[in-house]
């Protein structure tokens, strides 16, 4: 059976359930708040409260209200690696390297394009492979827009070791 809790902050308006669920306690009716995903692809709902609002994560809430506040250097993780999984079974506090090792477990470390701070796509790093001896590293970093030291680094498979050298056109 679902449990409910007053999210910590908005009691009285707010309450999270222990499937992830998120209702606004109005005056005379309960509605069920739909969440919206992230960038990221965590659930999020925006709270609201005496003129102004916020955008919070689900599964901050839902540990929020029924284990407590985060200690200082703490992470949530998301124990099968589905972030939009966010039952309060499926959820813990632990530290950086235990969300680490959870998501090499659950193969949900992005990597290549995937990663939030890829500048190359996967086809420029091909390119750079194949014309080693054609352009200069500060050539092409000027080209892409990158240093010198990462397109050495793409070059040499110091980064992207999960794409081949050839480029098949």
């Amino acid at each position: 059976m679902e449990q409910w809790k007053a999210i910590p902050v908005y009691e009285g308006i707010y309450e999270i359930s222990d499937l992830g669920n998120a209702r606004s306690l109005r005056k005379y009716c309960v509605h069920y708040m739909r969440p919206y995903k992230s960038r990221g692809g965590y659930f999020m709902v925006c709270l609201r409260k005496n003129q102004s609002q916020t955008n919070n994560y689900i599964h901050l809430l839902v540990l929020l209200a029924f284990i407590g506040p985060r200690l200082d250097g703490m992470q949530t993780r998301h124990l099968n690696g589905n972030r939009a999984d966010n039952r309060l079974c499926n959820l813990k506090y632990g530290t950086c390297s235990e969300n680490r090792e959870d998501m090499v477990k659950h193969g949900t470390i992005p990597h290549g394009e995937k990663s939030y701070n890829a500048k190359l796509k996967e086809i420029d790093v091909m390119f750079i492979r194949d014309n080693i001896f054609n352009y200069s590293d500060e050539y092409l970093g000027k080209i892409y827009g990158v240093t010198s030291g990462a397109i050495r680094s793409a070059r040499t498979h110091q980064s992207w070791k999960s794409i081949g050298n050839q480029l098949n056109l």
